[in-house]
């Protein structure tokens, strides 16, 4: 007599050797920006350079100051976090047949596919990213889809909810904030990845 807990094994077994197969090619995702747009990013912080120069020297009055400094500021902040995340230290995730690797600019950290424990999709925290968990760890492997095409980012959640082993979470859906004090520490933690420089 065949157990519901031994269908639960073999069920799961096959959703494993399914994605194994679908994973056969490993898939990588990584934003390559254009030259166009690392130009853009270049002009984007020389203005803002420019801005905010003008508003502390008082060149452009009293009156004007606040938004030159504020639209400086934010211009620089912008190009600055691009730079960084994608072109200095760009992230990449790669599905492969026996587990996930995340880079961020020569760092990596892998996880095995027994290992994973969840997999979530946020749009806090200073931007839109995939939250990957692994088993017995507190902290968390976030991917940030920042200069993803809408091809490559469709291909990715298609690629996550593919997913389905035994144990393991997906979410290709964002929650909304659980607490206030997360929007605080969203806040802040934007400000940090913005001016982060390792």
């Amino acid at each position: 007599m065949i157990r519901h807990s031994d269908c639960l094994f073999l069920h799961g077994i096959g959703n494993a050797l399914k994605i194994m197969n679908q994973l056969a090619t490993s898939k990588t995702f990584q934003a390559k920006p254009s030259n166009l747009k690392k130009k853009m990013a270049l002009i984007a912080f020389v203005v803002g350079a420019i801005s905010l120069t003008l508003a502390i020297t008082k060149v452009v009055g009293t009156n004007n100051g606040a938004y030159f400094f504020a639209g400086g500021i934010t211009a620089m902040a912008f190009a600055f976090r691009f730079w960084n995340m994608q072109v200095r230290n760009p992230m990449a995730v790669t599905f492969a047949e026996n587990d996930i690797t995340i880079v961020e600019g020569s760092s990596n950290e892998t996880i095995t596919w027994p290992e994973l424990e969840s997999i979530r999709y946020k749009i806090w925290r200073g931007g839109h990213y995939w939250e990957f968990k692994k088993r017995g760890r507190e902290s968390t492997f976030d991917y940030y889809v920042d200069g993803l095409t809408s091809p490559q980012l469709n291909e990715l959640r298609q690629t996550v909810a593919s997913i389905n082993f035994p144990g393991v979470s997906i979410e290709t859906v964002s929650r909304p904030f659980e607490a206030k004090g997360e929007v605080i520490f969203a806040a802040a933690d934007a400000v940090r990845r913005a001016t982060h420089s390792d």
